[in-house]
């Protein structure tokens, strides 16, 4: 079964970086907790303190495990947009 031409097809080595995640990083440890902040406001206000602290910590490490991560280092990215840009690449014959 033929899938399609590979001709067209094109690797881009890469590599993650954590110095390049860390302004979304420090971003996001600086939105977390101001949203957490006003969220257990309200539900301190609906439920007792012990289920506002509990639900606050799952928040925090819900979000830490979204903003913590490396991120695709520069040379790479760039690379990925020269590929991606509009007439660049051609379609696959079918």
């Amino acid at each position: 079964m033929d899938i399609g031409s590979t001709t067209l097809a094109r690797v881009i080595d890469y590599k993650k970086s954590w110095v390049r995640a860390l302004p979304r990083i420090m971003l996001g440890f600086a939105i977390v907790p101001l949203s957490s902040i006003l969220v257990s406001v309200s539900l301190v206000v609906i439920t007792s303190r012990l289920v506002s602290l509990v639900l606050n910590v799952i928040v925090l490490v819900t979000a830490a495990s979204v903003y913590v991560r490396p991120t695709v280092d520069r040379a790479a990215t760039i690379e990925l947009k020269t590929v991606l840009k509009v007439g660049q690449v051609t379609p696959a014959k079918i």
